[in-house]
Order: C-alpha cells, then sequence, then structure tokens
C-alpha cells in the first residue's frame, strides 16, 4: 500500500475515545482489511489550520470533513480535528503521529 510508504515504522495514531495506538504495520493491515471489505472514502474537505517546519521536524493541523461508502452503500459523514508530527529522514518527509479528534455538531 503507497499509503504505508509514508509513515515511521513507529508510526502512532491516536483516536479520541480510544487508547489504541496503531504502529506502521497495524495501521496498514487495518486499512487494507478495510479497503478489501467495500469501504471507500467519496469525499474530503481539508482546511488547514497551521504548517509549522522546524529544521526536519513538521507539524500540521487540519480540519477535515470525510464521506464513506460503506459495502451496503450506505454512506455516513465524519468531521475531525487532525494534529500531526512528520519528521524529515534522509530528505524524504514522513508521517511519525496523527492525532484525530473527532468533531461533533
Amino acid at each position: 500500500m503507497a499509503y504505508g510508504e509514508m509513515l515511521t515504522d513507529d508510526f502512532s495514531r491516536w483516536t479520541a475515545g480510544t487508547s489504541r495506538m496503531n504502529y506502521k504495520s497495524d495501521w496498514v493491515n487495518e486499512m487494507r482489511i478495510w479497503l478489501d471489505q467495500g469501504w471507500r472514502v467519496t469525499d474530503r474537505e481539508v482546511l488547514y489550520v497551521e504548517l509549522v517546519v522546524n529544521n526536519d521536524l513538521a507539524f500540521t493541523r487540519r480540519n477535515v470533513v470525510e464521506t464513506y461508502l460503506a459495502p451496503d452503500g450506505d454512506r455516513s459523514t465524519s468531521k475531525a480535528a487532525v494534529a500531526e508530527m512528520w519528521i524529515r529522514i534522509n530528505g524524504k518527509w514522513l508521517l511519525f503521529r496523527a492525532d484525530v479528534h473527532p468533531i461533533t455538531g
């Protein structure tokens, strides 16, 4: 999966309401299962709030609205605030950590 190439090996993702940390191999496997089950993202709107680059570290904050298509044809939408930490290794930017907080309302 090409998405996995953007992640550090010790990538972690945390979503409010869970205590689970997903590392690169776990996260990529979960995404494969999700896609193999027939789920798809059909629309995505992104509002970048902040980007800070400090040498080989970058921090982003953005708001994301995504629409999902379920295998049975149902659609759902989620809104979230996302904070990410990127690390430049050998000239390539890799995602180290993503924190996702659902936006309600």
